[in-house]
C-alpha cells in the first residue's frame, strides 16, 4: 500500500477514472458469463464391458441432449497404441448454426493417451480462439 500511495502522490493519478471497456457487452460470450458444464459420465448408468451398444448410444445421445442447442459444442478423443505409442487425437467443434469444425493430428511415436488428449483440448481451445478472434476483427469490435 505504501508504494501505491507514492506513485499516486509522484504522479498525481486521478481518483475518479472512467473504466474501459476491452469488450462489446452485446456480443457473446460477454454478456453473460457461463460456468462450464463438462460430463465426464453418462447420465444413466451403462456397462461398456456387458451393455447393449445400441443402449449405450442412446444413453450417450440422452446425455448429449442435455447441453443446451445454442452452445458450442466440443468433443474430443485420443487414441495410443498400448497406451503409449503413436498417440493422435480428433476434435469435432459443433456450433449453434449446425456448422462443423473437425480436427484430427498424430501426436508422435511416443505420446500416451492423456498427451493425445491433451493436445486435443489445447487445438480445440487454439481453435476457438482463432474463431472468436476473426469474428471480432470483422465486426471491428
Amino acid at each position: 500500500m505504501d508504494i501505491a500511495t507514492y506513485l499516486q502522490e509522484k504522479h498525481y493519478l486521478p481518483n475518479n477514472r472512467e473504466n474501459l471497456q476491452h469488450f462489446c457487452k452485446e456480443i457473446p460470450p460477454h454478456n453473460r458469463k457461463y460456468i462450464a458444464n463438462i460430463r465426464t459420465q453418462l447420465i444413466e448408468e451403462t456397462s461398456r464391458k456387458h451393455g447393449n451398444p445400441i443402449d449405450i448410444m442412446i444413453t450417450a445421445q440422452k446425455t448429449l441432449d442435455t447441453y443446451p442447442e445454442h452452445w458450442i459444442h466440443v468433443y474430443t478423443d485420443d487414441s495410443a497404441f498400448k497406451g503409449n505409442i503413436n498417440g493422435g487425437y480428433g476434435v469435432r467443434i459443433q456450433y449453434p448454426d449446425k456448422t462443423k469444425e473437425e480436427l484430427s493430428e498424430s501426436c508422435g511415436s511416443y505420446c500416451s493417451n492423456y498427451e493425445a488428449e491433451a493436445f486435443a483440448i489445447e487445438a480445440a481451445v487454439f481453435q476457438l480462439t482463432l474463431v472468436f478472434s476473426l469474428y471480432l476483427r470483422r465486426h471491428k469490435i
